[in-house]
């Protein structure tokens, strides 16, 4: 009889740290994105909890998402007739100046490789 008490309770033991393991592997891809400041942090938390729960071929994944950098990309904004409207006329001058200076940069840089393309024409 006391040795059913006993085994009920290595059985609980055992169920408390499979819990246990299942939410510390669970949270560690986010833990450790959100600890390298990564922006997508919550995205990898998720993606590792469905991973987890899916067969864990997605934990691996947030779990390397977690520590990769991601890529930054800058747009420059438009600048639109509402936003004309607000800006005045220092700014709108040196708005233009920038864009006429970056449309001069990109047509030399279409002349150049233009050039380069009919010096290998002639070459061939």
């Amino acid at each position: 009889m006391n040795w059913d008490y006993f085994t009920f309770g290595i059985m609980g033991v055992i169920l408390l740290l499979i819990v246990f393991l299942i939410f510390f592997f669970g949270d560690a891809p986010g833990k450790i994105a959100r600890e390298r400041g990564h922006p997508q942090a919550d995205a990898i938390n998720v993606c590792a909890w469905i991973g987890l729960a899916a067969g864990g071929v997605g934990w691996v994944v947030a779990l390397v998402w977690a520590y990769t950098r991601p890529v930054g990309i800058t747009v420059t904004p438009k600048l639109e007739p509402a936003n004309a409207e607000t800006m005045g006329s220092q700014e709108l001058k040196a708005e233009i100046t920038n864009l006429k200076g970056r449309l001069a940069e990109l047509e030399h840089h279409l002349e150049a490789q233009t050039g380069q393309k009919a010096k290998q024409g002639d070459a061939s």
